[in-house]
């Protein structure tokens, strides 16, 4: 998607979207093990925390968001959601819903004169697509790594 405002130009591409489902005998904790992990693999951003507790129900959401920057104009933000819910009536079979979003932001402008003008059409037309490839690798770096430490956290939580 490409928008333009007063000569700036943004990109936003979704790389990645995925849901996956897990079973943890506490979905609250493993998420916060999973958004401690996410430290080690850029800038995270915790957007929600919450627990919500009535009678033998437990419910939890944790959004996050880790960013990593390649340059001033382009970046990869990976949206991770975490809802589990434990209790009486919800059986400990998939639930922990873990949702992951990638995607390729570049904010081109604002140009003032004919140099800058120049140079963000050539980022545009020749570095951009590079940014994106690269960005589109690590995505997929940080994602597997997510999978594998959330596969690995509830292995250790069944036991």
């Amino acid at each position: 998607m490409i928008t333009q405002g007063m000569l700036i130009h943004r990109i936003e591409d979704e790389l990645f979207s995925g849901t996956f489902y897990y079973t943890a005998a506490d979905p609250y904790i493993l998420s916060l093990e999973l958004e401690n992990f996410a430290h080690s693999l850029g800038s995270v951003h915790e957007k929600i925390n919450s627990l919500m507790t009535t009678g033998p129900r437990r419910a939890s959401n944790i959004s996050f968001t880790i960013e990593k920057r390649l340059d001033k104009k382009t970046k990869l933000s990976i949206l991770v959601t975490l809802e589990g819910e434990v209790g009486k009536e919800y059986p400990l079979s998939e639930n922990l819903r873990l949702a992951i979003v990638s995607i390729f932001q570049s904010k081109i402008g604002p140009s003032y004169g004919f140099l800058e003008r120049t140079y963000d059409e050539y980022y545009t037309k020749k570095i951009s697509p590079k940014a994106r490839a690269m960005l589109e690798i690590e995505s997929r770096h940080i994602i597997e790594k997510l999978l594998e430490k959330m596969k690995k956290l509830t292995i250790q939580s069944k036991k």
